[in-house]
């Protein structure tokens, strides 16, 4: 049968219709994947800041020869850019996070763990852990109070570690 409504008055109605909703007023209680969650564990998620497109396979033969795992890693493209590296052993995926920063082809590699209730382009990638080192600075001015003034000249200080060169 043909619809009784005008094109004008479907169109009004759809209007009508999509005015009304709101995102709050509809709420859907949802449950977490619990697998999910398990496997998070055992997972980074990294950003590789370059205006070049990084394709898995490439990420993950570089990461392969630097982290050297001691079980395989998956390498998943999760945007461009931004990929999920899943470890088959959380010493494997500790050592990685702890021994930032990493490089890739050059491009800085921001690493980050991964709350599962955030997308992907939802986590900041704006900041990074970074050692920094003063080399042949005088005697005299070799402070941890000095260090720490010259670390602040790159961002926030999070320890400085007084080491004396051989």
């Amino acid at each position: 049968m043909a619809d009784h409504l005008t094109p004008s008055s479907s169109v009004d109605e759809l209007i009508a219709r999509t005015e009304s909703c709101s995102c709050a007023d509809n709420q859907l209680p949802l449950l977490p994947n619990i697998n999910q969650q398990n496997h998070n564990e055992l997972s980074l998620i990294g950003k590789i800041i370059s205006p070049c497109n990084f394709i898995p396979l490439v990420v993950k033969e570089i990461v392969e020869k630097a982290w050297k795992p001691s079980h395989p890693i998956q390498v998943t493209r999760m945007d461009r850019n931004i990929f999920q590296f899943s470890f088959g052993h959380e010493v494997d995926r500790h050592l990685a996070f702890n021994r930032r920063p990493w490089t890739i082809k050059g491009a800085h590699l921001v690493l980050k763990t991964w709350s599962l209730e955030l997308t992907c382009q939802e986590i900041d990638f704006t900041f990074s852990t970074f050692w920094v080192q003063a080399h042949g600075l005088p005697m005299l001015w070799q402070g941890k109070e000095n260090l720490h003034r010259i670390g602040q000249q790159a961002g926030r200080v999070l320890e400085t570690d007084l080491v004396a060169e051989p």
